[in-house]
């Protein structure tokens, strides 16, 4: 240990974060410039219906929040139920991708069953946006492909008005098996 010079290896150490700091102060710094993301921070509620054919609508929790160490908004839906009708709740996360287009990207994993969701939500120019609609891809309970619409908003929506507002049409990929002979 003797002819180390401590200091001198301690400042090269330090030197070596810089770049690291800098970093992450610059996306920081970017993000708090691009109000774009930001429109989409905090708590959101999701309306799609069902994919069992029951033509439920289901509403869920969303929190968006910024992740500076990934540099893209995060994404966690908290609670998740039917509307009148009891079901458990289930947990997902995910991001949502920088805007292409005028169309954002979100995809989601639900933690305990690894079922995968795939939201293309249509981003408006506006801000702030307050509602705003997408299309949704999933599995059925019998793991086959679904789509159907789905809106996004910013405060909880009457039931009768979601009702209104989602087509009752859900895509699954299980009416069209008869069509190839399954």
């Amino acid at each position: 240990m003797a002819g180390i010079d401590w200091p001198e290896v301690l400042v090269g150490f330090l030197l070596g974060l810089v770049p690291l700091v800098a970093r992450q102060l610059y996306i920081l710094i970017k993000y708090m410039r691009t109000s774009g993301r930001r429109k989409y921070l905090g708590v959101w509620w999701t309306y799609h219906r069902s994919t069992t054919g029951s033509g439920k609508i289901i509403e869920r929790r969303v929190h968006v929040r910024y992740s500076v160490i990934f540099d893209r908004l995060t994404m966690r839906e908290t609670t998740a139920h039917e509307v009148g009708a009891d079901t458990l709740p289930l947990t997902y996360s995910g991001h949502i991708s920088s805007r292409q287009g005028m169309v954002r990207y979100v995809e989601t994993v639900d933690e305990a069953s690894h079922e995968r969701k795939v939201w293309f939500l249509f981003d408006p120019f506006f801000d702030p946006v307050e509602r705003t609609i997408g299309i949704y891809m999933s599995l059925d309970l019998r793991g086959l492909p679904s789509a159907g619409s789905m809106m996004l908003s910013r405060e909880r929506v009457p039931r009768e008005e979601v009702d209104s507002m989602l087509d009752r049409h859900v895509l699954r990929a299980a009416d069209l098996l008869p069509a190839i002979g399954h």
